[in-house]
């Protein structure tokens, strides 16, 4: 069965911009394409499972951080770049996990 998406916008800095495009331009994947991989890879984690709120305070504020407007000590391009290849890392070696096992 065919996946079925509907259209969304979501305000991220320009630093989070920037590491996504590069992680895209890297993998020559699209934006959208990578933005839905870490979304999905978070949507995966066991508390989320069953659609129960975060159990967990501090994934709590790391979700809430996402979605915030950026403040003046917003984190620099190299930092952002440094976590979004982080979290993509984190995705590709849980699903080699799954995979092996």
């Amino acid at each position: 069965m065919r996946e079925q998406f509907r259209r969304t916008q979501v305000w991220i800095t320009i630093e989070e911009r920037r590491a996504i495009a590069e992680i895209a331009r890297r993998e020559g994947r699209s934006m959208s394409a990578v933005i839905r991989e870490m979304i999905r890879s978070e949507l995966e984690r066991p508390e989320l499972a069953d659609g129960k709120k975060l159990k967990n305070k501090r994934r709590e504020q790391d979700f809430n951080l996402l979605l915030a407007a950026p403040d003046s000590s917003a984190m620099s391009e190299d930092e952002a770049r440094e976590l979004a290849v982080q979290a993509v890392r984190d995705v590709r070696a849980s699903r080699r996990a799954k995979q092996s096992a």
